[in-house]
Order: structure tokens, then C-alpha cells, then sequence
């Protein structure tokens, strides 16, 4: 079935109900707009001609209702897939914030899985925004998912994050202080290791070892090599269909040619 593209007027009309005093409203017109928003047309009307990350934003800022945040974290996250003007407008706004605070290992699974995908669609290729990520005091929180007790599909979000956020050497010193790269070869190893997660790791350990001090720890304390290859091997790395939600990842084989050099 085709999406539904909606033009400028039509989505100003929705976009209005987010300033609506009545919660369930707002709630339902912001899982409509979130779905939306993950055709390509419709996110740059919504970016272009209304003031839907705004508004987005000052649902997050206010709102105490889990719907009402989930479903807000899920409009930013589909705002800023493959969007620099989504990422620059949640900066303008003050967003990354509203969305750090929501990440919590004491959330539902579901509030959890739309703010660590939101967190991989806003720091991806975006250094301020990781930045700002980072100066929110996030990290620890999103690198302690590596070690919980958390759904599959948030775990893969997670991974998927925190690759995104690894974005220079300022964020990766912070990184190696909390142990990421050991606790990520740690999932690495693990023998019933899945085909989805296991991309997102090696794709999140080559960004780790981009900083020469991770790549000689991988090397040397991890086995990293015959790690890698062992993954690549057992998992063979085929091309998939790419989730429109989340932040599409460079090939896993990446790890493999950072350690090279």
C-alpha cells in the first residue's frame, strides 16, 4: 500500500491539535504525524511549513503522560531520520534535553525503544548534537543498557546510539572512561549472538576503535581480529531491507578496516 502524502495545508491543520489543552488529542494526532513522518515527503513539509518540531519539543518539556512522551520521542526520532534540518530545528528548540531526560533504564520497554531510536536518528553524522548528548550527561545512562536487562529491540537501539554518538575524540574519551568498547566485545562474544545485533556492535566497536588507545586495547586485550573475522564469518553480513525509523549503519566489514590501519 502507497503512503499517504499530505500537503502543507493539511498538515499545518494537524500540526495545530499539538497545542491542544485535551492529552488524549494530542497523544493521537502525535502517533499519527510520527507516521507520517517516515515518508521522506511528509517529514520535509512537516520540517518546512509547520512548526511540528516546536511543538514537538514542548509536548517532551511538559508533558508527565508516557503516551504523550512516547509518542512525542517517536515524532522527533522520525523528524530527524536522514534530516539535518530535523537535527538543526532540535537543537534551535532546546529538544535534545527533553529527550536525554527521558532515557531511563526504569522506563517501559516502549518508552525506551523510541528514545534510544531517537537518540541514533539525532546523533547520526550530527557533532553538535552528540555534543549536546553528551554535555546532557546521557551517555552513562545509554551505555548502561550494554549491561541490563532490556528488550532485544532496545538493546539494538542502544548499540545503534551509541555508535552514532562515538562522532569525535572529545565523546570517545568519555566513552573509553565508561568501558564501552569492553562491554560491547562482551555482547560480541556471546554465543547465541543474533544476526541484527550483531551488526550493530561491530559497526558500534569501529567507531570505537577509530581512538588509537581503544584500537590497541581491541587488538591486544580482545583478540580483536580473529574476533571479527570469527562475527563476519558466522554471520556472513547480508544486505537487508533498511529500517525507516532508525539511522541506516555503514557495513559491519568497517570494523575490520579500522583495525587495519
Amino acid at each position: 500500500m502507497s503512503a499517504i502524502v499530505l500537503e502543507k495545508e493539511e498538515m499545518g491543520e494537524l500540526v495545530d491539535f499539538l497545542r491542544s489543552t485535551d492529552g488524549a488529542a494530542i497523544v493521537a494526532v502525535a502517533e499519527l504525524l510520527g507516521s507520517l513522518a517516515r515518508h521522506e515527503a511528509n517529514r520535509n513539509t512537516l520540517l518546512s511549513h509547520t512548526p511540528a518540531m516546536e511543538h514537538t519539543v514542548d509536548i517532551l518539556r511538559h508533558a508527565q503522560d508516557t503516551r504523550a512522551q512516547q509518542f512525542g520521542a517517536r515524532l522527533i526520532a522520525n523528524l530527524c531520520f536522514n534530516n539535518d534540518d530535523g537535527r538543526k530545528q532540535l537543537m534551535d528548540h532546546g529538544g535534545v534535553e527533553h529527550v536525554c531526560k527521558l532515557l531511563s533504564l526504569k522506563a517501559e520497554p516502549g518508552l525506551q525503544r523510541v528514545v534510544c531510536g531517537a537518540l541514533a536518528n539525532m546523533c547520526s553524522t550530527n557533532e553538535a548534537v552528540c555534543e549536546a548528548v553528551a554535555k546532557c550527561e546521557a551517555l552513562p545512562t545509554l551505555i548502561s543498557f550494554l549491561t541490563a536487562d532490556v528488550d532485544p529491540t532496545v538493546l539494538n537501539l542502544a548499540v545503534r546510539a551509541i555508535g552514532n554518538a562515538a562522532i569525535n575524540e572529545h565523546i570517545l574519551s568519555q566513552m573509553k572512561s565508561l568501558g564501552t568498547l569492553k562491554k560491547l566485545v562482551a555482547k560480541l562474544v556471546d554465543p547465541d549472538l543474533d544476526y541484527d545485533l550483531a551488526i550493530e556492535l561491530v559497526t558500534a566497536v569501529a567507531t570505537q576503535i577509530e581512538l588509537r588507545s581503544n584500537l590497541l586495547e581491541f587488538v591486544d586485550d580482545h583478540n580483536g581480529i580473529e574476533l571479527l573475522l570469527r562475527i563476519t564469518a558466522d554471520h556472513e553480513m547480508d544486505e537487508e531491507e533498511p529500517d525507516p525509523e532508525a539511522q541506516s549503519r555503514p557495513p559491519a566489514e568497517d570494523a575490520l578496516h579500522t583495525a587495519a590501519f
